[in-house]
């Protein structure tokens, strides 16, 4: 389809996704670029990313660099006509930017830019109750997600979606996008559509403790923020008494009604109710340490007197001490 030299950059198995389908449709990938491998499993085996073990499937060179801005001869090398990034997870400098010979560098980006420009615009999309996302075909540019803007497609996001359901709707889109933009791209069609800086917002790199369910959340944030963990890697609880929780799926409900924030109103008969401020959530389906996935009611069947039981908070769940400048860090 294409004889521009692309190198493509990215990690999560949504870019792996999205390589094989180029290479699929006849896109001219000469390089990949990913995150070096992480260990796995409880003997922390070097695990390539799905991105690396996509272009060792494909047979295409492959770069694993720490920094890529302190070690990118290789992608000279390759003297690419474009780069092409899909959640690579490092930010490029000039140098590396300007590798993108003959066209200007791409990137793939999951949200409606300007909003949500950064680390983890699925997740905050869900985590602030947007009804809708986009997937942008940009112009990479040296600051963080601020460039022209080639192609745009909303993307819904329904009541009940989470993170794993949303990522496949918005990388299908992706992989629509580019075989249909990418051509456009190369013949000189597209007009980049500058952004809106006062419009901007930023999303930053989401933290264990940001998985955490707290008292202080309404209904629909609980709700929220177990669609935005769901799956991977599921928002979780603390009880006093240190029982730890992962949650998956729940529904929350406003009655106007004052409830004690963050205590266990019920669990039993199937039922595991936590009373919130002006309503309360029901929470469906459970996972403890060590153990698989379950119901209410299966998860209820192995546990005794939680009700009455309080929500940890953050600063009990994680708390901070005091380094030698009295600055406050998270242990």
């Amino acid at each position: 389809m294409s004889d521009e030299r692309i190198v493509f950059l990215g990690t999560p198995d949504m870019a792996a996704q999205a390589l094989k389908a180029l290479v699929e449709s006849g896109f001219n990938v000469v390089g990949v670029v990913s995150q070096p491998d992480s260990p796995k499993g409880r003997s922390h085996t070097p695990t390539p990313s799905p991105v690396s073990a996509m272009a060792l499937e494909l047979g295409i060179p492959l770069h694993r660099p720490v920094k890529l801005n302190h070690d990118y001869d290789f992608v000279a090398r390759l003297k690419p006509d474009v780069l092409l990034t899909f959640a690579f997870g490092q930010i490029l400098s000039s140098k590396v930017l300007a590798l993108s010979g003959k066209f200007p560098p791409l990137n793939v980006h999951a949200s409606d830019l300007p909003r949500l420009r950064g680390a983890s615009p699925i997740q905050t999309a869900i985590l602030e109750g947007d009804r809708e996302t986009a997937v942008c075909l940009m112009e990479m540019v040296k600051a963080m997600d601020a460039g022209r803007v080639f192609a745009r497609q909303k993307v819904a996001i329904a009541a009940e979606e989470n993170t794993t359901t949303l990522s496949a709707k918005i990388v299908s889109v992706a992989i629509r996008m580019l075989r249909e933009y990418l051509p456009k791209y190369f013949s000189n069609q597209l007009v980049g559509e500058v952004q809106d800086e006062g419009a901007a917002t930023v999303c930053h790199i989401l933290k264990k403790e940001d998985s955490l369910l707290t008292p202080d959340l309404s209904p629909a944030s609980f709700v929220n923020k177990v669609r935005a963990f769901a799956l991977k890697p599921g928002a979780f609880l603390r009880l006093d008494g240190g029982l730890e929780i992962k949650v998956y799926r729940c529904v929350g409900l406003l009655d106007g009604k004052d409830h004690g924030q963050g205590v266990v109103e019920k669990a039993q008969d199937g039922e595991f109710v936590i009373g919130l401020k002006g309503g309360y959530v029901k929470l469906l389906t459970l996972q403890k340490p060590g153990k698989k996935a379950m119901d209410a009611k299966a998860f209820l069947n192995g546990e005794r007197g939680l009700a009455g039981k309080r929500m940890l908070g953050v600063d009990e769940v994680f708390p901070t001490q005091t380094n030698g400048d009295s600055t406050p860090e998270r242990k």
